[in-house]
């Protein structure tokens, strides 16, 4: 999960440089958020990503190589059937449908910063955040995570980006995958 909450709070990720990290920290209250009753503290995410960590639990303990090999295959498959997700999002101000390739809930709002990975600066702001990916082709969808590495994710078309202190997401069927902090649930619909 790349120890998304520890890089949030500035912990170390080396352990000769946590120990003493935690040694001299001090408490701090920070935000958590539920959905139908599953606690985060980073994100829940629908759409491309429940794929995607299935695919990463399927090539534990195989050699590096073997690894890579497996999730650019398993990658390219995905991105070849490109699935789309219709739902429809209340943020207390009525239902809104929406047809996304992902939909992100964060526990606080990610800022852009140059880096692969998203950062919150802000770990109390009582505020979901809601982060739609919108259709893009592969092309755009690679334009994107390229954005994201430099930093200005946010300034792309392909993004939308909704704050709330609460929120539902209802679809098709009964049931949708999520992914709470790198674990995929298989969650009643509506999502609370």
């Amino acid at each position: 999960t790349f120890n998304l909450f520890a890089r949030d709070l500035q912990v170390p990720l080396k352990l000769e440089e946590a120990v003493p990290a935690l040694v001299g920290g001090h408490v701090q209250l920070v935000d958590t958020a539920e959905v139908n009753g599953k606690l985060f503290l980073c994100n829940s995410v629908m759409g491309l990503m429940p794929s995607l960590v299935d695919a990463r639990e399927s090539i534990r303990g195989k050699s590096f190589f073997q690894r890579l090999r497996d999730m650019a295959v398993a990658v390219g498959r995905l991105v070849r059937r490109y699935p789309r997700l219709t739902v429809t999002v209340d943020l207390g101000k009525g239902p809104q449908t929406i047809t996304v390739r992902s939909l992100a809930v964060t526990c606080n709002p990610y800022e852009e910063k140059l880096g692969a990975l998203p950062m919150r600066p802000h770990m109390d702001t009582g505020r979901l955040a809601l982060y739609q990916i919108g259709h893009r082709g592969r092309l755009g969808m690679l334009w994107l995570l390229v954005s994201v590495a430099l930093g200005h994710w946010k300034q792309s078309t392909a993004v939308s980006e909704w704050m709330a202190p609460e929120l539902t997401i209802a679809g098709r069927g009964a049931s949708i995958q999520v992914v709470n902090d790198g674990e995929v649930l298989s969650l009643e619909l509506p999502l609370h």
